[in-house]
């Protein structure tokens, strides 16, 4: 907006000048000689040219990105003098400057949608490896008729969504393959995350206090737009809308569809404890955040104020029944105005941080610990919730539907690279102190509905106890599968497709 006033402004300047010298009178003169213009005339009809001429060619700009970020081939075969000529064009349109990670939202192509008989054949060639001979040829079959009945007819609804929407499958993948899911995200849908194998620190609340400031740090310099896109090489943008649901993202029940929603003006976060609810303010009205010593301070309370007590109230094993049982259940429990404002506390909480009181050591005890938790301590409709076990152990259980794991890898990479302790493993205290509000115990009222906590506790037993994690390292890292032209990605999807197949 400031780049179109300034051209604005300019063309006003450009043309008044004209006009002093003459130049533009007298062509003004030729063409309508009955027209008698100032010099205020010729002020805004200056200021609209340079601002139109400026908006035609910003819009020719990106236009032209997007139609040369469209060409993919330069990723899939060595590159050749076409591919450095397209590098060139390109890096001549973009900005030299990285505009951050959503910067380049509006340069991105459209998904396009595939020809449908492209589609039909490597579906074909999919599922080929799979199949044998007899269940191929029915698969070949079965596609002969899609084409040539219903095919045509969903290929121009595609086409049509397509032109509604930058990414026409986006909506789709997200509502069909995670929101429509009735069965529960425990184990089905959220995924976990591991820190390093030697924890940086071995004490709880420091770990927990230095990397919450530095969630914190990355939830402001993302909202700055500073987080810089990482360009692969060094040239084309990646999409970065999903990081928007990084903080203060909330996925609601509802009978037969769930709906994520967006929280991002929230100041908190919610801190578990023993089946205990605390909510805690690290943001203050202009926006500074707690320093490290402060959020310690902060835990340290909440750690006192619980105390020793051992209470497994398997509250939070709610979100992990049947979706539209858990959608049932909340809309009861929101008519009691406590559990209200403690539900309202955890949807619009920017994340939530579990301190734990268990010590798991090997990498399959925290993948256990961190997945599936007690049935007390992982709230699983939450976006990310961070979990830091009593030896300093720190990982997070993740809602799937909106955040994929490269998105939370990218902030995980860089809290795992910002923290700083001691010699003894206590924390370094960074930033700058604000006036920090004590934290606030949530409260629940189930009077009346403790049949809803039994349900769901024997509901989290039962699919505890008939689930298995095993967790391995391979001896190989991401340069094989590249050496082979396939992505690490795919070959690990391959992977489980072939393990599925095999049970």
């Amino acid at each position: 907006m400031a780049t179109l006033f300034i051209s604005g402004v300019a063309g006003a300047i450009l043309a008044v000048t004209l006009w002093k010298l003459g130049i533009l009178e007298n062509v003004v003169a030729e063409q309508f000689p009955v027209a008698n213009l100032g010099w205020a005339s010729y002020t805004v009809l200056g200021f609209v040219g340079g601002a139109t001429i400026w908006y035609a060619l910003s819009f020719l700009r990106i236009r032209v990105i997007r139609l040369l970020l469209s060409y993919d081939h330069w990723f899939i075969r060595k590159p050749n003098v076409f591919d450095y000529l397209w590098a060139m064009c390109l890096k001549v349109l973009m900005d030299s400057k990285n505009l951050g990670i959503r910067g380049y939202q509006d340069m991105l192509p459209a998904l396009p949608v595939p020809p449908l008989k492209a589609t039909c054949r490597k579906f074909l060639v999919t599922v080929k490896p799979l199949l044998n001979d007899e269940e191929y040829s029915e698969a070949k079959q079965a596609v002969m008729e899609f084409l040539n009945e219903k095919g045509p007819y969903i290929q121009r609804m595609l086409c049509l969504q397509a032109w509604r929407s930058r990414n026409w499958c986006s909506d789709y993948w997200v509502e069909y393959a995670y929101l429509r899911g009735r069965a529960s995200i425990l184990i089905n849908s959220n995924y976990f995350a591991l820190d390093s194998t030697e924890p940086t620190s071995p004490h709880q609340l420091d770990r927990a206090a230095m990397r919450m400031h530095f969630v914190l740090k990355f939830f402001m310099v993302e909202r700055a737009g500073k987080l810089p896109n990482a360009l692969a090489r060094n040239l084309v943008p990646f999409c970065g809308h999903y990081f928007a649901y990084v903080f203060g993202s909330s996925r609601i029940p509802h009978k037969n569809c769930d709906e994520v929603q967006l929280h991002h003006e929230s100041r908190h976060m919610v801190v578990i404890r023993k089946g205990q609810y605390f909510k805690v303010t690290v943001l203050d009205e202009s926006g500074r955040i707690m320093s490290p010593g402060q959020l310690k301070s902060i835990l340290q309370k909440i750690v006192d104020t619980v105390g020793d007590e051992e209470k497994n109230n398997y509250i939070s094993s709610l979100t992990a029944q049947d979706r539209d049982v858990w959608a049932q259940q909340r809309e009861i429990l929101l008519q009691n105005p406590i559990n209200s404002k403690t539900i309202e506390a955890l949807d619009t909480s920017l994340f939530i941080c579990c301190l734990d009181e268990t010590r798991p050591e090997s990498v399959v005890e925290r993948a256990n610990d961190c997945f599936v938790g007690n049935g007390s301590n992982r709230w699983l409709d939450k976006g990310v919730s961070y979990v830091f076990n009593a030896n300093g152990r720190a990982s997070a259980n993740v809602e799937h539907s909106c955040l994929d794991a490269t998105v939370t890898a990218q902030v995980w990479e860089y809290i795992g690279h910002m923290e700083d302790y001691d010699d003894h493993g206590y924390l370094v205290d960074k930033g700058s102190e604000i006036i920090a509000e004590p934290p606030i115990k949530l409260q629940w009222c189930f009077d009346q509905h403790e049949d809803f906590l039994i349900a769901a506790r024997n509901n989290y037993e039962t699919m505890v106890a008939d689930s298995d994690l095993a967790c391995d390292s391979m001896d190989y890292g991401k340069r094989i599968p590249k050496l082979a032209k396939l992505s690490p990605d795919g070959w690990f999807q391959v992977c489980l497709v072939c393990v599925s197949v095999c049970l």
